[in-house]
């Protein structure tokens, strides 16, 4: 894997025989590589902190990606490619739509981006998406304005707060479970009922 990705970011090494080639693999392979340059060796030590850069950039831009596998990997890359497409379009030429993770790293593998780049990509693919998601959340729903008082605003906030809900979640669920169910307001009804026709009998009286 080092070895692919080292030549395709350009590290040129020598022609070696095949029969080493056969022999060798991996670390030792490039440590064979190296070995071979008829450089001094103070160039080769400076070969060889190129490569440790030059891959250890590669594993931080690595990590960028995990989040495009949690889940909805296509609709995340997708994304990503409006972002890329809407800051820098021409970059995207001769490179197919993405479809999955595999499509967009072939992308960034032979990009220039820095890890500050790519990283800000990600940002704004991930603010698109809460974004779609927030305007999915809001199909079928409009806003009210209520007037409460600030003791029941009080009391709401403790609710929120205490099941870890938006005030519109409580308020939603507590007028959906009284439809249904028709408990409370009910009750309040006849309480209503049973004391209103005295309070006016005894306002009447005293005029």
């Amino acid at each position: 894997m080092l070895l692919s990705y080292l030549k395709r970011n350009q590290f040129v090494f020598p022609d070696m025989a095949e029969s080493i080639q056969a022999v060798l693999s991996g670390r030792e392979l490039i440590v064979g590589l190296i070995d071979w340059i008829n450089f001094p060796l103070i160039t080769k030590d400076q070969v060889v902190c190129q490569m440790h850069a030059a891959w250890n950039e590669h594993l931080k831009k690595g990590s960028l990606y995990f989040w495009f596998l949690e889940q909805d990997e296509c609709e995340r890359c997708t994304l990503m490619w409006d972002v890329l497409m809407k800051e820098n379009p021409s970059s995207l030429l001769g490179h197919p739509r993405f479809n999955n993770l595999k499509d967009m790293l072939r992308y960034f593998d032979v990009s220039s981006y820095s890890v500050e780049q790519i990283k800000l990509f990600v940002e704004r693919v991930k603010k698109r998406r809460s974004q779609n998601l927030y305007r999915q959340n809001l199909k079928g729903k409009k806003q009210v304005n209520w007037v409460l008082s600030t003791q029941a605003i009080k009391q709401l906030d403790k609710l929120a707060e205490e099941f870890r809900f938006s005030r519109a979640e409580i308020l939603e669920t507590l007028i959906h479970d009284e439809a249904e169910n028709k408990i409370y307001l009910s009750e309040r009804r006849r309480w209503y009922k049973a004391f209103r026709p005295a309070a006016s009998t005894d306002s009447a009286t005293s005029k």
